[in-house]
């Protein structure tokens, strides 16, 4: 049973044994695939926890603070202020709790029921949760609330754009009087480029580089001008050529809505576009349409099928589509064409068979990955983890994690993957001995600290088992190690051992 001195530690949502946060094998920005990639991790590790319950526990000293009212015997607890309901709001949205932090807003427009920013901070909500008809409908409210309220005006207008209704997005920033807001102005320039407007918005994105001090909104606006500048370099280039520079402008700039109806114009006049198609396939792919995605790269393959980068892209609209084989094949002709960094290509590869169970063919790409690039200790974790779980090869387990050493010597991970390998091999001795090198080099590597709290868990030390795993969870709590180190901490709790 649990003491009264001794606390469970909340688990979190993804674990991922002995491994740091590095970047996945993908597109720009995070898709559906990278979600998957997740899964995997945790089908890897075999373990399973509680989906949001940590941050639900990481919440509440933060909440019961906001919520700290006078208690004496003389005074009894006032209501909840107006600006107590947006702190909360806004706390709940910070964690990912759109529905609560909806509901903490709402009851603030209760409290002060002519304010205008409790709609336009749901407003904001429902466009992180890509629920644009109910972000419409609350920038609208707040508009009524507050008449020329740049952020309702501007909130409008994301909304309608991302709802493809570009006409009533430019309606809606054009009928601000006398706008001097470089937020709008960004707006307007994209919506005068879309009706054809192109002086007109160059002007404005110009502007709003000369004069904002809002350093995203300046990169942004000078995306757009770049497109103008290389457009102009080319005399006598076709407008659909500036329409195309313009649309991959927006793709970058996550206006990805803006970006196919741009380009489905010029298509519909050139059809024989190739980046027009691949220009289309990725925003698609970015919105996690993968049919249309796909579509769209197979266009652009008829067209050439030897440019490397629509076969890597249309192989992960087909990874998001769950066909595997194409996936591959396409993988597999990136290559042949000559996709750099081929790291990427075989992280891909290496991530498909791995879902296959195609243990094998997964280690084998694994080891492609350290060929290239062996500096990166990172990409030792998953090869080190097959062979030792799946493939039942210590030997080649013990390999990998010297080698990291050799190539890594400085990085305390090097130390802690030989550690880790040791325990799992049973020879507490050798584990110890690297363990503890991997905190001389990095006194707060939380992974280490699980390794070790496994380590005494196994010799049957359970007081240093439950110490190096508390260790791990207050180093990591808001990650994966500090997700296992909690579950493994709770367990030994739950068969009844105090620390």
């Amino acid at each position: 049973m649990q003491t009264n001195n001794e606390k469970y530690l909340p688990p979190h949502k993804t674990p991922c044994y002995n491994s740091h946060r590095h970047n996945k094998t993908a597109i720009k920005k995070p898709i559906l695939i990278s979600l998957t990639l997740i899964a995997v991790i945790v089908a890897i590790i075999g373990t399973t926890v509680l989906v949001k319950q940590t941050d639900i526990n990481l919440l509440t000293s933060a909440l019961q603070e906001l919520n700290q009212t006078d208690s004496t015997d003389n005074k009894v607890a006032t209501e909840t202020t107006y600006s107590e309901y947006i702190d909360k709001g806004k706390l709940l949205r910070e964690n990912g709790y759109y529905t609560l932090a909806v509901n903490e807003f709402t009851q603030a427009s209760k409290t002060s029921p002519n304010s205008a920013e409790p709609y336009i901070l749901i407003g904001d909500t429902h466009l992180s949760t890509k629920d644009y008809d109910k972000a419409l409908l609350s920038f609208q409210k707040a508009l009524e609330k507050s008449p020329n309220n740049i952020s309702a005006v501007t909130g409008i207008a994301q909304a309608y754009m991302h709802l493809n209704n570009f006409t009533e997005a430019r309606q809606t920033v054009d009928s601000v009087v006398n706008p001097e807001s470089n937020e709008l102005k960004y707006y307007q320039g994209m919506l005068y480029f879309y009706d054809g407007e192109y002086d007109r918005s160059e002007e404005y994105f110009q502007s709003i580089v000369d004069t904002t001090l809002d350093e995203t909104l300046k990169t942004n606006a000078q995306l757009f001008l770049t497109a103008y500048a290389e457009y102009e370099l080319e005399q006598g280039g076709q407008e659909n050529h500036l329409r195309t520079l313009l649309a991959q402008a927006a793709t970058d700039t996550e206006q990805y809505e803006l970006a196919i109806s741009t380009l489905y114009q010029v298509l519909s006049e050139t059809p024989t576009y190739r980046d027009a198609w691949i220009l289309l396939g990725y925003a698609y792919l970015n919105l996690e349409q993968y049919e249309d995605s796909a579509s769209a790269f197979e266009e652009a393959i008829e067209l050439d099928i030897t440019k490397p980068e629509t076969n890597y892209f249309l192989s992960l609209a087909y990874y998001g589509l769950d066909d595997y084989d194409n996936a591959i094949k396409y993988l597999d002709l990136s290559l042949l064409y000559g996709f750099e960094p081929q790291v990427q290509v075989y992280q891909k590869l290496a991530e498909i068979y791995f879902t296959e169970q195609d243990y094998d063919a997964a280690e084998r790409n694994y080891e492609k990955i350290l060929e290239l690039n062996s500096t990166d200790v990172n990409y030792f974790i998953r090869p080190i983890w097959l062979n030792m779980e799946q493939l039942n090869d210590m030997a080649q387990a013990f390999e990998l994690a010297r080698q990291a050493i050799t190539t890594n010597p400085d990085e305390a991970m090097s130390y802690n993957l030989l550690g880790w390998v040791y325990v799992e091999d049973g020879d507490y001795e050798n584990a110890e001995e690297y363990l503890e090198k991997a905190l001389e080099i990095d006194p707060d590597l939380a992974a280490a600290y699980l390794n070790l709290g496994t380590m005494y868990e196994l010799q049957g030390d359970l007081s240093e088992a439950l110490e190096n795993y508390k260790k791990a969870y207050n180093l990591d709590q808001n990650d994966s190690i500090g997700a296992l180190a909690a579950q493994k901490f709770n367990n030994l709790l739950n068969q009844g051992i105090d620390e």
